[in-house]
């Protein structure tokens, strides 16, 4: 998440798109995976189907930019400290 963070700090969604749009969406692409399905096996322990859902299903018809991967792993730190 540091990674990320460093990249798009001070920049607002679409500077950050623009800024880093090549670099931005391979950075995503190599997160996207591995934080929904971080993010799948949480909500599946914490019986929260019904957001991983929502999750899921917002993120079938668009890529996701950084900033939202952002946001999926901050999320995912919630559930591990819910879980503990």
């Amino acid at each position: 998440m540091s990674y990320i963070s460093k990249h798009i700090q001070g920049l607002t969604k679409y500077e950050a798109n623009e800024k880093y749009g090549d670099e931005g969406a391979e950075l995503a692409e190599k997160f996207y995976e591995k934080t929904m399905h971080t993010c799948e096996v949480l909500m599946n322990q914490l019986n929260m189907m019904y957001y991983w859902e929502k999750i899921r299903l917002m993120f079938i018809d668009q890529d996701p930019t950084l900033t939202q991967i952002q946001k999926l792993m901050s999320r995912c730190l919630k559930l591990y400290d819910l879980i503990n």
